[in-house]
């Protein structure tokens, strides 16, 4: 199953273990997401972070795949020449 772009806050996020939950923009249920799906992950992310993902349903429940954090999408924008 393909999907779209979402975007969603990190609510909860537990570094040591590598995982977390997202709460999509639009309201819908918290997602959950392994550090595992971020692409091109430059610093460890925390709650409060913006985050862009993709979802999959796996065994049932929603996930976050091919996940970015907002600020680095933004600051790579930035230095494009």
């Amino acid at each position: 199953m393909k999907s779209s772009r979402q975007k969603g806050k990190l609510i909860h996020w537990q570094d040591e273990r590598g995982f977390g939950f997202v709460r999509p923009d639009d309201g819908t249920s918290e997602i959950f997401l392994h550090i595992s799906e971020f692409q091109n992950l430059h610093c460890r992310p925390k709650v409060g972070d913006i985050i862009y993902y993709k979802t999959i349903r796996k065994k049932g429940k929603l996930r976050a795949i091919r996940a970015a954090i907002a600020t680095f999408k933004k600051l790579l924008k930035g230095l494009a020449i």
